[in-house]
């Protein structure tokens, strides 16, 4: 893996969690099952 593919992988994760901090739904949802439930 290049540094490029990991640093694009960390900007990615990063606006992830933005988005998950700026949702209606509470940040801590990523680590109790909800995440599989939306995405699955």
């Amino acid at each position: 893996m290049t540094a490029n593919n990991l640093r694009e992988q960390i900007s990615q994760l990063v606006a992830q969690y933005a988005n998950e901090a700026l949702s209606p739904k509470p940040f801590v949802c990523r680590y109790k099952r909800c995440a599989s439930f939306r995405e699955g």
